[in-house]
Protein backbone atom coordinates (compact mmCIF):
# COMPACT_ATOMS: atom_id res chain seq x y z
CA UNK A 1 0.00 0.00 0.00
CA UNK A 2 2.88 2.38 0.78
CA UNK A 3 4.55 1.56 -2.54
CA UNK A 4 1.29 2.16 -4.40
CA UNK A 5 0.88 5.59 -2.75
CA UNK A 6 4.43 6.62 -3.70
CA UNK A 7 3.92 5.45 -7.28
CA UNK A 8 0.71 7.49 -7.66
CA UNK A 9 2.39 10.60 -6.21
CA UNK A 10 5.33 10.27 -8.58
CA UNK A 11 2.94 9.82 -11.51
CA UNK A 12 1.02 12.99 -10.57
CA UNK A 13 4.26 15.01 -10.34
CA UNK A 14 5.37 13.77 -13.73
CA UNK A 15 2.06 14.78 -15.32
CA UNK A 16 2.27 18.24 -13.69
CA UNK A 17 5.83 18.69 -15.00
CA UNK A 18 4.77 17.76 -18.53
CA UNK A 19 1.89 20.23 -18.44
CA UNK A 20 4.22 23.00 -17.21
CA UNK A 21 6.71 22.20 -19.98
CA UNK A 22 3.96 22.54 -22.57
CA UNK A 23 2.96 25.97 -21.24
CA UNK A 24 6.55 27.24 -20.84
CA UNK A 25 7.06 28.59 -24.39
CA UNK A 26 3.96 30.76 -24.14
CA UNK A 27 4.95 32.04 -20.69
CA UNK A 28 8.55 32.77 -21.67
CA UNK A 29 7.80 34.38 -25.08
CA UNK A 30 10.34 37.15 -25.82
CA UNK A 31 7.94 39.34 -27.81
CA UNK A 32 6.30 41.67 -26.96
CA UNK A 33 8.80 43.26 -24.54
CA UNK A 34 7.72 42.74 -20.95
CA UNK A 35 9.94 45.10 -18.96
CA UNK A 36 11.58 48.51 -19.24
CA UNK A 37 14.93 47.15 -20.41
CA UNK A 38 13.51 45.07 -23.26
CA UNK A 39 11.17 47.88 -24.33
CA UNK A 40 14.17 50.21 -24.56
CA UNK A 41 16.02 47.56 -26.56
CA UNK A 42 13.08 47.22 -28.97
CA UNK A 43 12.90 51.01 -29.44
CA UNK A 44 16.64 51.19 -30.21
CA UNK A 45 16.36 48.51 -32.88
CA UNK A 46 13.29 50.16 -34.43
CA UNK A 47 15.09 53.54 -34.60
CA UNK A 48 18.14 51.89 -36.21
CA UNK A 49 15.93 50.16 -38.78
CA UNK A 50 14.10 53.40 -39.58
CA UNK A 51 17.32 55.45 -39.91
CA UNK A 52 18.87 52.81 -42.16
CA UNK A 53 15.86 52.92 -44.49
CA UNK A 54 16.54 56.56 -45.39
CA UNK A 55 18.66 57.53 -48.43
CA UNK A 56 22.32 56.76 -47.83
CA UNK A 57 24.43 59.62 -46.50
CA UNK A 58 27.44 60.21 -44.25
CA UNK A 59 25.19 60.11 -41.18
CA UNK A 60 23.28 56.94 -42.06
CA UNK A 61 24.09 54.24 -39.45
CA UNK A 62 25.34 50.91 -40.80
CA UNK A 63 25.67 48.92 -37.58
CA UNK A 64 24.51 48.97 -33.97
CA UNK A 65 26.51 47.45 -31.11
CA UNK A 66 24.39 46.35 -28.16
CA UNK A 67 25.79 45.02 -24.87
CA UNK A 68 24.27 41.79 -23.59
CA UNK A 69 24.26 41.79 -19.80
CA UNK A 70 22.59 38.38 -19.67
CA UNK A 71 21.61 35.48 -21.87
CA UNK A 72 18.00 36.70 -21.68
CA UNK A 73 18.91 40.09 -23.15
CA UNK A 74 21.04 38.41 -25.82
CA UNK A 75 18.12 36.17 -26.78
CA UNK A 76 15.83 39.22 -26.95
CA UNK A 77 18.28 40.99 -29.28
CA UNK A 78 18.39 38.02 -31.65
CA UNK A 79 14.60 37.65 -31.57
CA UNK A 80 13.84 41.34 -32.16
CA UNK A 81 16.47 41.64 -34.91
CA UNK A 82 14.93 38.69 -36.73
CA UNK A 83 11.48 40.27 -36.47
CA UNK A 84 12.77 43.54 -37.97
CA UNK A 85 14.68 41.85 -40.78
CA UNK A 86 18.09 42.72 -39.34
CA UNK A 87 21.22 40.63 -38.99
CA UNK A 88 22.64 39.90 -35.52
CA UNK A 89 26.10 38.44 -34.82
CA UNK A 90 27.96 37.67 -31.62
CA UNK A 91 30.53 40.24 -30.51
CA UNK A 92 33.19 40.03 -27.80
CA UNK A 93 35.11 42.91 -26.27
CA UNK A 94 36.99 43.66 -23.11
CA UNK A 95 40.08 45.26 -21.62
CA UNK A 96 42.39 44.19 -18.82
CA UNK A 97 41.36 40.55 -19.01
CA UNK A 98 37.66 41.34 -18.55
CA UNK A 99 35.57 39.66 -21.23
CA UNK A 100 32.28 41.27 -22.23
CA UNK A 101 29.74 39.78 -24.60
CA UNK A 102 27.53 41.75 -26.92
CA UNK A 103 25.58 41.57 -30.17
CA UNK A 104 26.38 43.50 -33.35
CA UNK A 105 23.26 44.34 -35.39
CA UNK A 106 23.73 45.17 -39.07
CA UNK A 107 21.60 45.48 -42.17
CA UNK A 108 21.04 42.33 -44.22
CA UNK A 109 23.07 42.12 -47.44
CA UNK A 110 21.20 43.23 -50.58
CA UNK A 111 19.66 40.39 -52.58
CA UNK A 112 21.70 39.31 -55.62
CA UNK A 113 20.28 40.17 -59.03
CA UNK A 114 18.03 37.52 -60.52
CA UNK A 115 19.95 35.32 -62.93
CA UNK A 116 16.83 34.56 -64.97
CA UNK A 117 16.27 38.24 -65.73
CA UNK A 118 19.83 38.61 -67.03
CA UNK A 119 19.43 35.60 -69.33
CA UNK A 120 16.13 36.93 -70.68
CA UNK A 121 17.68 40.34 -71.39
CA UNK A 122 20.67 38.72 -73.10
CA UNK A 123 18.41 36.57 -75.30
CA UNK A 124 16.30 39.60 -76.23
CA UNK A 125 19.42 41.56 -77.22
CA UNK A 126 20.69 38.72 -79.41
CA UNK A 127 17.30 38.41 -81.15
CA UNK A 128 17.24 42.15 -81.82
CA UNK A 129 20.70 41.98 -83.42
CA UNK A 130 19.61 39.08 -85.65
CA UNK A 131 16.49 40.97 -86.74
CA UNK A 132 18.55 44.03 -87.62
CA UNK A 133 21.06 41.97 -89.62
CA UNK A 134 18.37 40.02 -91.56
CA UNK A 135 17.20 41.70 -94.83
CA UNK A 136 13.61 42.79 -94.98
CA UNK A 137 11.07 41.86 -97.67
CA UNK A 138 11.75 45.11 -99.55
CA UNK A 139 15.55 44.80 -99.46
CA UNK A 140 17.48 44.67 -102.74
CA UNK A 141 18.75 41.21 -103.78
CA UNK A 142 22.37 40.39 -103.21
CA UNK A 143 24.50 40.86 -106.37
CA UNK A 144 26.55 37.76 -105.61
CA UNK A 145 23.44 35.52 -105.85
CA UNK A 146 21.98 37.18 -109.00
CA UNK A 147 21.88 35.10 -112.20
CA UNK A 148 24.60 35.76 -114.75
CA UNK A 149 23.76 36.30 -118.47
CA UNK A 150 25.70 35.09 -121.46
CA UNK A 151 28.23 37.91 -121.30
CA UNK A 152 29.18 36.93 -117.79
CA UNK A 153 28.05 40.22 -116.21
CA UNK A 154 25.75 40.08 -113.23
CA UNK A 155 22.58 42.08 -113.21
CA UNK A 156 23.03 45.22 -111.13
CA UNK A 157 20.22 46.11 -108.66
CA UNK A 158 18.33 49.31 -109.25
CA UNK A 159 19.73 52.19 -107.21
CA UNK A 160 17.67 53.06 -104.16
CA UNK A 161 15.90 56.37 -104.26
CA UNK A 162 17.50 59.10 -102.16
CA UNK A 163 15.38 60.38 -99.29
CA UNK A 164 13.63 63.67 -100.06
CA UNK A 165 15.39 66.79 -98.79
CA UNK A 166 14.00 68.31 -95.62
CA UNK A 167 11.37 70.97 -96.09
CA UNK A 168 13.19 74.30 -95.76
CA UNK A 169 9.96 76.21 -95.24
CA UNK A 170 8.91 73.93 -92.38
CA UNK A 171 12.32 74.32 -90.77
CA UNK A 172 12.10 78.09 -91.09
CA UNK A 173 8.61 78.13 -89.57
CA UNK A 174 9.62 75.97 -86.59
CA UNK A 175 9.59 77.98 -83.34
CA UNK A 176 13.02 78.87 -81.97
CA UNK A 177 14.17 77.09 -78.81
CA UNK A 178 12.83 78.82 -75.73
CA UNK A 179 15.31 80.24 -73.24
CA UNK A 180 14.99 79.31 -69.58
CA UNK A 181 12.53 81.56 -67.80
CA UNK A 182 14.02 84.16 -65.47
CA UNK A 183 13.23 83.45 -61.82
CA UNK A 184 13.48 86.58 -59.66
CA UNK A 185 13.17 84.68 -56.40
CA UNK A 186 15.95 82.28 -57.31
CA UNK A 187 18.16 85.21 -58.39
CA UNK A 188 17.64 86.91 -55.02
CA UNK A 189 18.57 83.67 -53.24
CA UNK A 190 21.71 83.38 -55.36
CA UNK A 191 22.65 86.97 -54.49
CA UNK A 192 22.33 86.16 -50.79
CA UNK A 193 24.56 83.12 -51.26
CA UNK A 194 27.14 85.31 -53.03
CA UNK A 195 27.02 87.81 -50.15
CA UNK A 196 27.59 85.05 -47.60
CA UNK A 197 30.67 83.93 -49.58
CA UNK A 198 31.81 87.52 -50.37
CA UNK A 199 31.64 86.51 -54.05
CA UNK A 200 31.51 89.84 -55.90
CA UNK A 201 32.16 88.23 -59.30
CA UNK A 202 29.25 85.81 -58.87
CA UNK A 203 26.96 88.68 -57.86
CA UNK A 204 27.98 90.58 -60.99
CA UNK A 205 27.00 87.59 -63.15
CA UNK A 206 23.61 87.38 -61.43
CA UNK A 207 22.98 91.08 -62.06
CA UNK A 208 23.97 90.67 -65.73
CA UNK A 209 21.29 87.98 -66.09
CA UNK A 210 18.79 90.31 -64.42
CA UNK A 211 19.68 93.06 -66.90
CA UNK A 212 19.31 90.67 -69.84
CA UNK A 213 15.85 89.65 -68.60
CA UNK A 214 14.82 93.29 -68.12
CA UNK A 215 14.29 92.82 -64.37
CA UNK A 216 15.18 95.65 -62.00
CA UNK A 217 16.83 94.82 -58.67
CA UNK A 218 14.75 95.10 -55.53
CA UNK A 219 15.85 97.20 -52.56
CA UNK A 220 17.36 94.14 -50.84
CA UNK A 221 19.15 93.11 -54.06
CA UNK A 222 20.48 96.64 -54.51
CA UNK A 223 21.81 96.76 -50.94
CA UNK A 224 23.61 93.40 -51.34
CA UNK A 225 25.09 94.34 -54.72
CA UNK A 226 26.38 97.71 -53.44
CA UNK A 227 27.91 96.00 -50.41
CA UNK A 228 29.74 93.49 -52.64
CA UNK A 229 30.89 96.29 -54.96
CA UNK A 230 32.50 98.00 -51.96
CA UNK A 231 34.54 95.00 -50.75
CA UNK A 232 36.53 94.66 -53.97
CA UNK A 233 39.91 96.34 -54.41
CA UNK A 234 39.45 98.87 -55.91
CA UNK A 235 35.68 99.27 -55.40
CA UNK A 236 33.64 98.32 -58.46
CA UNK A 237 32.08 101.74 -58.98
CA UNK A 238 31.00 100.96 -62.56
CA UNK A 239 28.85 98.01 -61.47
CA UNK A 240 27.49 100.04 -58.55
CA UNK A 241 26.43 102.81 -60.94
CA UNK A 242 24.65 100.27 -63.19
CA UNK A 243 22.81 98.78 -60.22
CA UNK A 244 21.83 102.21 -58.89
CA UNK A 245 20.59 103.51 -62.22
CA UNK A 246 18.60 100.32 -62.91
CA UNK A 247 16.85 100.54 -59.54
CA UNK A 248 16.13 104.28 -59.86
CA UNK A 249 14.89 103.95 -63.45
CA UNK A 250 12.45 101.22 -62.43
CA UNK A 251 11.13 103.32 -59.55
CA UNK A 252 12.26 100.83 -56.89
CA UNK A 253 11.80 102.40 -53.43
CA UNK A 254 15.28 102.36 -51.90
CA UNK A 255 15.83 102.45 -48.15
CA UNK A 256 18.66 103.59 -45.91
CA UNK A 257 21.05 100.61 -46.45
CA UNK A 258 21.11 101.19 -50.22
CA UNK A 259 21.58 104.98 -49.88
CA UNK A 260 24.33 104.61 -47.27
CA UNK A 261 26.09 101.97 -49.37
CA UNK A 262 26.11 104.22 -52.44
CA UNK A 263 27.39 107.22 -50.41
CA UNK A 264 30.21 105.09 -49.02
CA UNK A 265 31.15 103.88 -52.51
CA UNK A 266 31.24 107.41 -53.94
CA UNK A 267 33.49 108.59 -51.09
CA UNK A 268 35.82 105.61 -51.60
CA UNK A 269 35.96 106.46 -55.30
CA UNK A 270 36.82 110.08 -54.48
CA UNK A 271 33.62 111.56 -55.89
CA UNK A 272 32.72 113.61 -52.80
CA UNK A 273 30.39 115.94 -54.70
CA UNK A 274 28.30 112.97 -55.86
CA UNK A 275 28.24 111.64 -52.28
CA UNK A 276 27.02 115.02 -50.97
CA UNK A 277 24.28 115.10 -53.60
CA UNK A 278 23.18 111.58 -52.63
CA UNK A 279 23.05 112.54 -48.94
CA UNK A 280 20.94 115.60 -49.74
CA UNK A 281 18.53 113.54 -51.86
CA UNK A 282 18.30 110.97 -49.09
CA UNK A 283 17.47 113.58 -46.43
CA UNK A 284 14.80 115.07 -48.68
CA UNK A 285 13.28 111.72 -49.64
CA UNK A 286 11.02 109.17 -48.01
CA UNK A 287 13.72 107.64 -45.79
CA UNK A 288 14.78 110.89 -44.08
CA UNK A 289 13.40 109.64 -40.76
CA UNK A 290 15.42 106.41 -41.06
CA UNK A 291 18.82 108.00 -41.62
CA UNK A 292 21.68 106.65 -39.51
CA UNK A 293 25.18 107.74 -38.52
CA UNK A 294 26.76 105.51 -41.17
CA UNK A 295 25.21 107.76 -43.84
CA UNK A 296 27.39 110.71 -42.63
CA UNK A 297 30.58 108.89 -41.54
CA UNK A 298 32.09 108.49 -45.05
CA UNK A 299 31.79 112.25 -45.69
CA UNK A 300 33.37 113.12 -42.31
CA UNK A 301 36.25 110.74 -43.07
CA UNK A 302 36.69 112.31 -46.52
CA UNK A 303 36.71 115.81 -44.98
CA UNK A 304 39.35 114.76 -42.43
CA UNK A 305 41.55 113.20 -45.14
CA UNK A 306 41.29 116.30 -47.36
CA UNK A 307 41.44 118.82 -44.48
CA UNK A 308 38.22 120.19 -45.95
CA UNK A 309 36.64 122.26 -43.15
CA UNK A 310 33.62 123.44 -45.21
CA UNK A 311 32.72 119.83 -46.05
CA UNK A 312 33.01 118.85 -42.38
CA UNK A 313 30.89 121.84 -41.29
CA UNK A 314 28.10 121.16 -43.81
CA UNK A 315 28.03 117.45 -42.92
CA UNK A 316 27.85 118.23 -39.18
CA UNK A 317 25.05 120.71 -39.84
CA UNK A 318 23.05 118.07 -41.73
CA UNK A 319 23.73 115.61 -38.93
CA UNK A 320 22.40 118.04 -36.30
CA UNK A 321 19.29 118.66 -38.38
CA UNK A 322 18.66 114.90 -38.53
CA UNK A 323 18.92 114.64 -34.74
CA UNK A 324 22.17 112.67 -34.77
CA UNK A 325 25.59 113.20 -33.22
CA UNK A 326 29.04 111.93 -34.19
CA UNK A 327 30.37 108.80 -32.58
CA UNK A 328 33.78 108.42 -30.96
CA UNK A 329 35.53 107.78 -34.27
CA UNK A 330 33.89 110.79 -35.94
CA UNK A 331 34.69 113.10 -32.98
CA UNK A 332 38.36 112.07 -33.15
CA UNK A 333 38.53 112.71 -36.92
CA UNK A 334 36.91 116.15 -36.54
CA UNK A 335 39.20 117.10 -33.63
CA UNK A 336 42.30 116.19 -35.66
CA UNK A 337 40.98 118.20 -38.60
CA UNK A 338 40.50 121.36 -36.51
CA UNK A 339 43.82 120.87 -34.70
CA UNK A 340 45.67 120.50 -38.00
CA UNK A 341 44.12 123.74 -39.25
CA UNK A 342 44.74 125.43 -35.86
CA UNK A 343 41.09 126.44 -35.79
CA UNK A 344 40.53 127.04 -32.08
CA UNK A 345 36.96 128.28 -32.44
CA UNK A 346 35.84 125.20 -34.38
CA UNK A 347 37.69 122.93 -31.94
CA UNK A 348 36.06 124.62 -28.95
CA UNK A 349 32.62 124.28 -30.52
CA UNK A 350 33.32 120.60 -31.21
CA UNK A 351 34.40 120.00 -27.59
CA UNK A 352 31.22 121.69 -26.36
CA UNK A 353 29.18 119.41 -28.62
CA UNK A 354 31.01 116.40 -27.25
CA UNK A 355 30.35 117.50 -23.66
CA UNK A 356 26.66 117.95 -24.43
CA UNK A 357 26.38 114.47 -25.90
CA UNK A 358 28.27 112.86 -23.01
CA UNK A 359 26.09 114.56 -20.41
Amino acid sequence: ERLQTLTQSHHRRAMSSDAHAQDAPAATSLYPPRDKQTRKLWDSLCKFRKASARPASARTPTELALPAQSSYIRACIYSYAERLGLRATKMESGEGGRRQLGVLVTLPPPPPPAAGGARVAEAAGAKRKRDEAAPGPDAAPDASSAPVDGSGAAEQPAPAEAPPPPDADAAAQAPPPTEPRFDRRESSKELRRCASRSDAAGAARVFSRMEAAGAAPSDADCSLLLHLCGITTPPDVALAARVWEAARAAGTPLHEPSWSGMIRLMCAHGDVARAQALLTDMLQGSCADRVRLRSFSPLIAAAADRADAPLAASTCEQMRAAGLAPGDAEFIMLARLHARRADGDALGELLGWMATEVS
